[in-house]
């Protein structure tokens, strides 16, 4: 399952910056289009992940982020109609260079004191 090890790894980049004294109330990732990952895979695992951690009760906010191209033929930036279908609507060309819509990016972190320390 792909989506564990994504999230796996997005608690502990959450870890490494936790400031001491302070516990995650919720965070907030976005993640490209073209990842094609599942959302409710990635909930059940962040609650497999946290629970009986450091991180526990804390939520998992996702957001989508769309594919967002360029042609590398004539320069036309687009948005394309689906992520598998790339042909550029200026010029007809396949030879896009992709902007946004990959990767997992932790966005923000929500964060209150820590009272059980």
């Amino acid at each position: 399952m792909h989506e564990f090890s994504i999230v796996s790894s997005l608690a502990d980049s959450v870890r490494v910056h936790l400031p001491g004294g302070m516990r995650l109330t919720s965070a907030r990732a976005s993640v490209g289009a073209l990842e094609h990952l599942d959302f409710s895979l990635m909930q059940t695992a962040w609650q497999a992940v946290t629970d009986g951690s450091d991180l526990a009760g804390a939520e998992l906010h996702l957001e989508r982020e769309p594919v967002r191209v360029r042609c590398r033929s004539c320069r036309h930036a687009y948005v394309p109609p689906h992520p598998s279908w790339m042909v550029c609507p200026a010029c007809g060309s396949a030879r896009p260079e992709v902007l946004a819509g990959v990767g997992v990016t932790l966005l923000t972190c929500e964060l209150e004191p820590d009272e059980s320390s």
